[in-house]
């Protein structure tokens, strides 16, 4: 009997602390899934009111993450088998030193490390979330 009261005056707390703990944490994983979703949502509601240029590809639309690897898997999901308009969008991940070659819009995360060159991108729709992307020249935050 003492026994028993100790291991539960002992493992008790701890085990309630942990169940608080873990319920919190998928919380949280579930309100940063929604929010890439609808940041996914967003990527994919500006595409299908953009005008690209004649000399764009007229089948796909390149989408380049660098960073944002969220967003990046739940626009690959959205996507699967809806065009924006005409198109089909193809959803990869871009780094610095592969450039953006082939990319039609990239999107930059605020945490990447990623950065846009001082020239301008011409023919690249720049997405970013940092609360300088546009400052530095970046097209929409």
């Amino acid at each position: 009997m003492f026994l028993a009261q100790t291991l539960r005056r002992i493992l008790l707390p701890p085990l309630i602390l942990l169940l608080v703990v873990s319920d919190s944490a998928s919380a949280v994983d579930a309100v940063d899934l929604r929010q890439a979703k609808l940041a996914a949502a967003y990527v994919f509601n500006f595409l299908k009111f953009v005008e690209w240029p004649a000399t764009a590809n007229v089948e796909e639309v390149d989408v380049c993450f660098g960073g944002a690897e969220d967003i990046r898997v739940a626009l690959t999901e959205a996507v699967r088998d809806k065009p924006a308009g005409e198109r089909r969008l193809k959803v990869r991940p871009v780094d610095q030193a592969v450039g953006y070659s082939g990319c039609d819009v990239l999107y930059v995360d605020a945490m990447s490390t990623l950065k846009l060159p001082s020239e301008s991108i011409e023919g690249i729709l720049t997405i970013g979330d940092s609360p300088t992307f546009t400052s530095g020249g970046g097209v929409i935050r």
